[in-house]
């Protein structure tokens, strides 16, 4: 059994291989199917590798296995196995927290820097994580909008200074995601002049690319 499942484009040209003519909707469950027997494959293929290590009796080992890949309910709805209950309602939770901690530490900055919240900043308004206001929310003349971005950069940091920030106050871990074409995007987009980056980061990357710190 597979122990992979197939890219996109993988699935599309194997439900075209199976027949070319399939018009945009009949394609589309095609490729829905595809996608769901891999996905089956796939964790029956890491069950039995998991249990393969256990000095089981096969009939023992046959129900646990039928135990692990039964469908699961829960909160209205429902998942292939609970291996995939447990991951989902794990990454569901761990997500919207990891992305409210980084702007919590953002928002202690602020107050650390003796701005007001409610009265200098707001956090989660103007369509950003936070709002910086000029002198004060009441008496705005001018304000900055502060993108707060957790662990990796990807594509959402440089998309959202485009639409949603001024400048990225970011959390990331691996200076490998710091490309030249990254780097540009990141300057083109936010304040020119300065940019911080994590001390670990070596001499040589910031010589690179002129940073200031």
């Amino acid at each position: 059994m597979t122990r992979t499942i197939p890219s996109a484009k993988a699935i599309i040209e194997e439900a075209l291989n199976r027949n070319p003519d399939l018009e945009v909707n009949s394609l589309h469950a095609n490729t829905f199917k595809l996608m769901l027997y891999y996905r089956s494959s796939y964790y029956e293929a890491s069950v039995d590798s998991f249990l393969s290590d256990l000095d089981l009796p096969y009939k023992l080992r046959r129900q646990i296995k039928q135990k692990m890949l039964k469908p699961v309910r829960a909160a209205d709805k429902e998942y292939s196995n609970f291996m995939e209950e447990v991951s989902r309602r794990v990454s569901q939770a761990f997500q919207p927290i990891s992305g409210s901690i980084a702007e919590l530490c953002a928002e202690r900055e602020l107050l650390r820097a003796n701005l007001v919240k409610g009265v200098n900043f707001a956090r989660r308004r103007e369509r950003t994580d936070l709002t910086i206001y000029y002198p004060s929310i009441s008496q705005c003349k001018r304000k900055h909008r502060i993108e707060v971005k957790n662990v990796t950069i990807r594509e959402r940091a440089t998309r959202g200074l485009v639409f949603d920030g001024d400048s990225l106050f970011g959390f990331f871990d691996d200076e490998n995601e710091f490309t030249e074409s990254n780097v540009e995007k990141l300057y083109f987009h936010i304040l020119k002049d300065v940019i911080t980056i994590p001390p670990a980061f070596n001499t040589a990357y910031r010589a690179k690319f002129k940073i200031m710190c």
